[in-house]
């Protein structure tokens, strides 16, 4: 149990670190020097005030120097970080490549997070997770058919609906190519399918609340990423349900 702990411990701390790394980028703040702060006051904050989890709920989410309301976002950034790692744990055990697709998954982690608040990817995180499929290639036993088909399945398709209507930005086919060769084309796709069904329900969400137009778009990287996420783990099982329940 204690084990457990310690891993899920350490996935939300390193999701807290993209976190303040995503939004010192935005800002042109240098996340390699400086001590955490509050982002209202600007108070430095000691080692107990970045304990991830421990400190939001403890401060009951606000700062505990001037009173302030944190934003939730760092609660759930960090639940996620813990749920990813300790996921990845029991679906590859403590070895390179677990510690690799966990890599990769956090990267996914940081380019939703920055699209979220931007709505743009940022061409430093793609050369990233470019560099973790040259490694993937190297460890992962994956058929080069396999990465093929992922590379041309829905990136393709994708670009071609981006030059004729603009419906996804370039950062998105970027994603979808590179994730393609990582996880192979069944997991691609079904990320990509998952991804427009949760955008559609959000999308829906918001016209209700009146919070956009038709005409506007919304960010399309959280939602896919995050569809790519659950696939990864999930996908193979997904698409046997889906063959049982149709009897095939």
């Amino acid at each position: 149990m204690v084990y457990i702990l310690i891993i899920i411990f350490t996935g939300a701390s390193f999701a807290s670190l993209i976190n303040v790394i995503v939004i010192r980028s935005q800002k042109g703040e240098s996340f390699v020097t400086g001590r955490s702060h509050c982002p209202v006051c600007g108070h430095d904050l000691s080692f107990s005030d970045t304990l991830p989890v421990i400190s939001y709920l403890s401060h009951l989410g606000k700062c505990r120097y001037c009173g302030c309301h944190i934003s939730f976002r760092y609660l759930c950034v960090e639940i996620i970080g813990g749920l990813l790692s300790i996921i990845t744990y029991l679906n590859y055990g403590l070895n390179i490549k677990g510690e690799l697709r966990l890599i990769v998954l956090f990267t996914l982690l940081a380019i939703a997070l920055y699209d979220l608040d931007t709505m743009k990817v940022p061409d430093s995180y793609l050369i990233i997770l470019f560099i973790q499929l040259i490694i993937d290639i190297f460890i992962n036993g994956l058929a080069f058919k396999q990465r093929v088909l992922g590379l041309l399945s829905v990136s393709l398709p994708m670009l071609v609906m981006t030059v004729i209507t603009k419906g996804f930005g370039l950062g998105d086919v970027f994603i979808t190519a590179l994730c393609g060769m990582l996880f192979g084309y069944k997991i691609i796709i079904v990320g990509f399918l998952l991804a427009i069904f949760m955008g559609s329900i959000y999308s829906i969400i918001i016209l209700i609340k009146k919070k956009h137009s038709l005409k506007e778009r919304i960010a399309f990287a959280p939602v896919l990423c995050t569809g790519i996420i659950i696939a990864a783990f999930y996908g193979d099982r997904i698409i046997e349900g889906y063959l049982k329940l149709f009897g095939k």
